[in-house]
């Protein structure tokens, strides 16, 4: 018998040379964790939801505390992490930053990083300024010189972070906007020939 109960022997999967009770070694016993969990994916996700809002129920002091500690333990990784993500998911980045703008001033709303990207691409990449418009001038999505997005309302005004709040504009003509209401979707769907349906499915208003 070895340390931590371990049998010394010949696991029956693969051959190896340590395993438990089970005749299986680590690594065969983590493979086949994984794929139960794969071919029970409802059974599973229903007992962590029983068992673990109960777990959670039944030690919320000790999950503080160990939350707490490893935040203090961890905050250059904890910034490393987030940095990353972030360089990762800038559409998302950029998303959660509106919809929390718009949570603070209570004007309610949200949207996705996602949903961004299609109304980028759905006008696409141009500002819908008509000088800029007149011009053909796109913008990246990202980067220097990127496109804005501007709120049509704006926050100040009550503006929400749904999606049809929004418009890409380039920085110069949404700084120059400043918290005035204006509107230039209808007039590019109508310069750019584009579908006023589409436009209306992308946004959800039917």
């Amino acid at each position: 018998m070895t340390k931590l109960g371990f049998e010394q022997g010949f696991c029956e999967v693969c051959g190896g040379t340590e395993f438990y009770k089970s005749k299986a070694c680590r690594q065969c016993r983590r493979i086949y964790s994984k794929q139960y969990d794969e071919d029970n994916k409802e059974v599973r996700q229903q007992y962590r939801k029983v068992y673990g809002k109960q777990y959670y129920e039944d030690h919320k002091e000790i999950i503080a505390e160990r939350g707490i500690q490893y935040r203090k333990d961890n905050k250059e990784r904890r910034a490393e992490n987030a940095k990353k993500w972030a360089e990762n998911n800038r559409d998302k980045r950029n998303a959660s930053k509106h919809n929390r703008r718009a949570r603070k001033a209570k004007n309610g709303g949200s949207h996705t990083g996602e949903q961004w990207v299609a109304l980028y691409n759905f006008f696409n990449g141009l500002c819908l300024h008509p000088e800029c418009l007149a011009d053909n001038l796109s913008y990246p999505l990202h980067g220097e010189g990127c496109i804005h997005k501007d709120h049509i309302i704006s926050v100040f005004n009550g503006g929400t972070s749904y999606i049809d709040n929004y418009q890409p504009l380039c920085e110069p003509h949404n700084l120059s906007k400043n918290k005035k209401c204006t509107d230039y979707r209808e007039n590019a769907i109508e310069y750019l020939g584009l579908d006023f349906d589409e436009y209306y499915d992308l946004i959800g208003v039917e």
